[in-house]
């Protein structure tokens, strides 16, 4: 026969007794009580809730549910969780609700994790908080064996009244559940919501589309959460939904698809009526220019780069970004230390300035101050603030609450109260974000509001699905992915999680830490305060908390640097916009040497994750060169410098840095680049050689060379020599002397040539051009050759042809008239005997092609 052995204590003194009670079917061993249990803070439930089910040990030995699930809820492999702070007792409110429907039946799954066990259901159909007997849906089900998963009907009656309403799944031990409250010693409650209404349905349809060119939208999702259910669809290529049979009532309506902006609304399903609701969608776009920032310093200096990221697309776009160091640590996540309290009693809140760590009690006005070691320093007070929670530290002041309206802002230098903010919400939790100058502050599971430093809300976000019961936040701009919050909450089997909270939307990441795994001893009570500091441990950021009245803890959050800082680090961009982020880097105490890391980019929506490569480079030589000074000569470049601080030892040398690229070593403060391409931009920097140590480089100095002037042939024309046409040119005038010359007859390149270049008649246009080592100048003035070599026609002989002035005719004939005619076949002159004949001047005409008409 098994043995059921029950202990029972009498405090006498400091002896604990424990007197074994004899009982049937089953051994059991129940922990040790806990000698400080009692004095942790755990959350009360709020008046007009359901009574407290009292149970001696509740249901850590197994007795209760590990699963129940009925209609929409489905709690499987739940334990014994005892989430609100109470053997055997559970709330999981966030739970479906189970739709039911006056009249029907139900099955009711459920599995215990220790046999024979009573299950009682009640449903508070009233609404007065009070299980009655005749609210039992269920009366003393026995699931006898363990690992079975029982199924129960569950009638709800036909008079039953149509709302929300909580439902309480009781169990004990070998012995009847029929009283909501009463205390047993072994078992659990668990508490859910369930709406019962009546059987009343409509529909509702869309189109989801682009808002730029209304293009459907395929696999967005229209969600619908309504009091009684929710419901679900996913679009199709045609971007058309239909969801049928909704209960009628009111529905918060999201529609979504990854990488575009959430909307929102609210909408009213009729009985038999069809809504339709479209949905237009943006899209925006992150763009972060440039990619890649290296900078060198000198030891114990600062500089500030700039990076632009860019909104291209057409919806509100938030951003944020976190430094990760590329040689991070392993250890993330790692428990750096663990001390144990000295507090006597009541230590709940928690806080680091970095250089001393303080807790605070919830039950006085005690306020603790520890080493960075765990040893006690000294007890405070401060006048006007008492029954402190969690704390948390701007750099000058702490700021923490009394689970009341109020903020109290401290000086724990002086020990003197600053001022008292009125807050909009109760404040338990508090963590602050110095990039936005505000805190995250709740009061155990109600939604978690942003406050300034003047009590005004900023926003706010709700707290689950995990995360509840919270005590301590802590904020994390450091974490790759981030920023986040952490919110330590008594949830969970230890009553001791760390929740990842991404920010700004509060959305839980799904990431838990139980702290029962990380710490060394068995945890006798709940999660405390929350901070968040760098450099507890040197070079490391660590996450602290307080398991209350027992352990003081950090866990390793990654590389602390100093090095580089980004600001903003998160905002929002409107379409189309832009902003310019200051990357600040800090060689401060920094040893010799290159050091790396990347700024991580993410959005909401996800539409990219850019990366930032950064690089710092320190030098410990102080001497470097300075003052870089360029002037131009023609196409070469004089450089000359300086070394700074002056008084410093001479360099053996000087490199010559072009655009990134050694092009010199020489050894006075002085350097021509010569012959360089115009019209194009060379940075240069300067280091000086120490032997094989080279100093940092001087600032770099960016400068465009020009193109000189006159560098093209002039005075292009045509000259007889011999009787024959040739082109002269005079050469160009400007500051370069050509390599040569290009002739080019009606834009053809003929070739290479010199002055006077021989040439053939007919109608054709020459130019002529400079070539220079980078490239050809521009064209010299144009010729037109418009006529031939002299012709003796009928013993008649015109010449010079082409002619610029004037025209000779020899002839033995009587010439009676001469006519010019233009290549239009205009008679533009026209010449009686009167006038010389043998000589026409043409002076007065443009160039072109003309014809003479001889009478004689």
């Amino acid at each position: 026969m098994q043995l059921k052995l029950i202990f029972l204590s009498v405090i006498l003194g400091c002896l604990f007794i424990y007197i074994n009670v004899s009982a049937q079917d089953q051994s059991r061993i129940l922990p040790p009580d806990l000698i400080k249990k009692n004095l942790a803070e755990k959350p009360v439930p709020e008046s007009g809730n359901l009574c407290i089910p009292e149970y001696g040990t509740g249901c850590s030995m197994g007795d209760g549910f590990t699963d129940f699930a009925i209609a929409e809820i489905e709690n499987y492999n739940s334990n014994c969780a005892d989430n609100t702070g109470y053997d055997g007792w559970s709330e999981y409110l966030e739970l479906g609700p189970a739709m039911l429907l006056p009249g029907n039946s139900y099955d009711c799954f459920m599995q215990t994790g220790y046999a024979d066990q009573y299950v009682t259901i009640w449903i508070d159909f009233n609404d007065d908080f009070v299980l009655t007997s005749d609210e039992k849906v269920l009366i003393d089900y026995v699931m006898q064996e363990v690992g079975v998963l029982y199924t129960a009907s569950v009638a709800i009656p036909a008079d039953a009244q149509p709302g929300l309403h909580i439902m309480r799944a009781r169990t004990n031990w070998q012995n009847s559940a029929s009283d909501p409250c009463n205390n047993y010693s072994y078992g659990e409650a668990e508490d859910y919501m369930v709406m019962v209404g009546e059987a009343a349905f409509g529909a509702m349809s869309g189109m989801v589309s682009h808002l730029t060119g209304g293009d459907p939208v395929d696999g967005a999702t229209i969600y619908m959460a309504g009091d009684f259910t929710n419901y679900e669809f996913t679009t199709g290529s045609s971007g058309i939904y239909l969801i049928e049979n909704i209960y009628v009532g009111d529905y918060d309506v999201t529609c979504t698809k990854e990488g575009y902006n959430i909307e929102t609304t609210t909408v009213s399903i009729e009985e038999d009526e069809l809504l339709t609701q479209n949905f237009q969608l943006t899209h925006p776009e992150i763009n972060v220019n440039p990619l890649s920032l290296e900078v060198e310093l000198e030891q114990n200096q600062i500089e500030t780069e700039t990076l632009n990221i860019q909104n291209d697309g057409d919806g509100e776009l938030y951003w944020s970004a976190s430094v990760v160091i590329t040689n991070n640590s392993d250890d993330l996540y790692d428990l750096q230390f663990q001390y144990p309290v000295s507090g006597g009693g009541g230590e709940a809140g928690i806080e680091s300035d970095g250089t001393n760590i303080y807790t605070t009690k919830w039950n006085g006005a005690q306020i603790l101050k520890y080493d960075l070691e765990g040893n006690l320093l000294e007890t405070f007070t401060i006048p006007g603030v008492v029954g402190l929670r969690d704390l948390a530290y701007d750099g000058t002041y702490f700021y923490g609450s009394a689970g009341i309206p109020v903020l109290f802002e401290m000086d724990f230098e002086t020990k003197t109260l600053i001022s008292s903010i009125t807050s909009p919400v109760n404040i338990r939790a508090i963590g602050y974000n110095e990039n936005i100058d505000a805190f995250y502050v709740n009061n155990w599971s109600d939604p978690v509001t942003i406050i300034d430093k003047s009590g005004n809300t900023l926003g706010s976000f709700n707290t689950g699905p995990i995360g509840e019961n919270y005590y301590g936040f802590a904020y994390d701009d450091s974490t790759p992915g981030g920023p986040y919050l952490w919110g330590y909450g008594q949830t969970g089997t230890s009553q001791n999680h760390l929740i990842q909270m991404q920010l700004p939307s509060g959305t839980e990441t799904g990431f838990t830490i139980n702290m029962a795994e990380k710490l060394t001893g068995t945890l006798y009570n709940p999660a405390g305060g929350l901070f968040m500091e760098p450099n507890l441990e040197y070079g490391k950021w660590t996450l602290g908390g307080l398991v209350q009245n027992q352990f003081i803890w950090g866990l390793d959050m990654g590389d602390s640097q100093t090095w580089l800082n980004i600001s903003p680090n998160s905002g929002t961009l409107a379409a189309g916009s832009n902003s310019d982020i200051e990357v600040e880097f800090n060689s401060t105490d920094l040893e010799e040497g290159a050091y790396e890391a990347q700024i991580q980019f993410t959005s909401q929506p996800d539409v990219g994750t850019p990366v930032v490569d950064v690089m710092l480079t320190v030098y410990s030589i102080i001497y470097h060169p300075d003052n870089l000074q360029i002037s131009a000569n023609c196409t070469d470049l004089n450089l000359s410098w300086e070394m700074a601080p002056a008084g410093g030892p001479d360099p053996d040398s000087y490199n010559i840095y072009r655009d990134d690229v050694l092009i010199a070593n020489v050894t006075e403060q002085i350097y021509t680049d010569a012959l360089l391409v115009p019209e194009t931009t060379y940075s240069y920097e300067i280091t000086a050689m120490f032997g094989v140590d080279e100093s940092m480089p001087s600032p770099a100095e960016e400068v465009e060379v020009q193109m000189p002037e006159n560098l093209g042939p002039t005075n292009l024309h045509i000259e007889f020599i011999g009787g024959d046409p040739y082109l002269v040119f005079d050469p160009p005038t400007g500051c370069l002397d050509p390599d040569g010359f290009n002739l080019y007859r009606d834009g053809d390149l003929v070739g290479a040539v010199s002055s006077p270049v021989p040439i053939e008649w007919g109608l054709y246009e020459y130019i002529v051009t400079a070539i220079y080592y980078f490239g050809e100048s521009g064209p010299s003035n144009a010729v037109v050759i418009t006529g031939s070599a002299e012709h003796s026609v009928q013993g008649i002989t015109i010449y010079p042809n082409p002619a610029s002035d004037k025209v000779l005719i020899q002839t033995e004939m009587i010439i009676n008239k001469v006519e010019l005619y233009d290549h239009l076949g205009r008679c533009v002159s026209s010449i009686d005997k009167s006038v010389d004949f043998h000589k026409i001047n043409v002076s007065g005409f443009d160039s072109g092609l003309y014809f003479l008409k001889i009478e004689t």
